[in-house]
């Protein structure tokens, strides 16, 4: 039973904190009996490390022997050994970037735990260099690229697309939530049955690449994806420029030539193709964007004129 309660108060300080660490809040109220819970580090609090596959040592003092540990980074996982070093297991890091990890560790149990304490390790960048905007990479193109450790990583945009009937944003109207405009992972989070969901199905189901599944962009991740597709050129709200049309059609031929859908089969037209976003608007509608005006559009979920296009991101942090 006590096992239970303390389960349901690290799930209680998981949710409320979020994915970094866990809630700041915490309880010093312990039975008389016991001893008060303390952790203190008597190393360094963080280090610099190489590109190398290696474990890291951080070295504490605490009156517990009950632990909560937390990474916010895949690349790297940590425990307690004999109660007083906290080591962290890194991978090793490939790509020409820095990243960075932060491990958060509760000492305690029960009604007596600690405040989170966290250490950071910083890690040197590997030897592969980061693909390139507009380099074909697995079953997409790159367009956004960054190389600073708080957000290394890349995106690519498939060179497949779903149009017409297949790629309603769903068969029926329901209001979801999924009103996130930066981040489609967000949205796509809340959805129980994809199959309800052409669109963001027809993403869910493309073939993974190098682990990372596909997903429907969000509103404001389009923008970056024009950037790519009006080569470099931030585009013009309405008709495009002449110079903005010369980028498109160069776009066009290259998705053709690495066996890619277009972007927009109705070129010149007064709208071009039309991509659903995976953002809600309200009970009916979904943000649409349009490619050859780049207009932002609200359109009905069931409507099956409309294109998926979806997206990867690589972290790389």
């Amino acid at each position: 039973m006590k096992k239970n309660l303390y389960m349901l108060f690290v799930a209680a300080a998981t949710l409320l904190g979020g994915c970094g660490e866990p809630d700041p809040i915490y309880i010093h109220n312990p039975h008389p009996g016991n001893t008060e819970a303390t952790l203190s580090f008597t190393s360094a609090e963080s280090t610099n490390i190489d590109a190398a596959k290696q474990d890291v040592v951080f070295d504490f003092v605490s009156s517990q022997v009950n632990f909560e540990v937390k990474t916010d980074r895949e690349w790297c996982s940590a425990k307690v050994v004999d109660n007083n070093k906290l080591v962290v297991s890194v991978d090793k890091n490939d790509y020409a970037n820095n990243r960075v990890a932060t491990i958060t560790i509760v000492a305690g149990i029960y009604d007596n735990i600690t405040a989170p304490k966290s250490v950071t390790v910083y890690q040197g960048p590997g030897e592969i260099a980061l693909p390139k905007v507009g380099d074909i990479y697995g079953s997409g193109v790159v367009y956004w690229v960054s190389t600073a450790a708080v957000n290394a990583g890349f995106r690519t945009v498939s060179l497949k697309r779903a149009y017409g009937m297949d790629a309603q944003w769903s068969t029926d109207l329901y209001q979801l939530g999924l009103t996130d405009k930066n981040d489609g992972r967000k949205n796509v989070a809340k959805l129980q049955n994809l199959s309800e969901y052409p669109a963001f199905n027809f993403c869910a189901t493309m073939a993974p690449n190098h682990g990372q599944g596909w997903y429907l962009p969000a509103l404001n991740e389009w923008n970056d994806i024009f950037l790519l597709y009006n080569g470099g050129i931030t585009p013009t709200k309405g008709l495009p420029t002449e110079a903005e049309q010369v980028k498109r059609a160069e776009f066009e031929a290259f998705l053709a030539a690495n066996g890619g859908a277009p972007f927009n089969s109705f070129v010149a037209s007064s709208n071009g193709d039309s991509y659903w976003t995976s953002t809600e608007v309200d009970f009916e509608n979904a943000y649409t964007v349009l490619t050859w005006n780049h207009k932002t559009l609200e359109g009905s979920k069931t409507g099956s004129k409309r294109g998926a296009r979806c997206i990867q991101h690589f972290d790389l942090r």
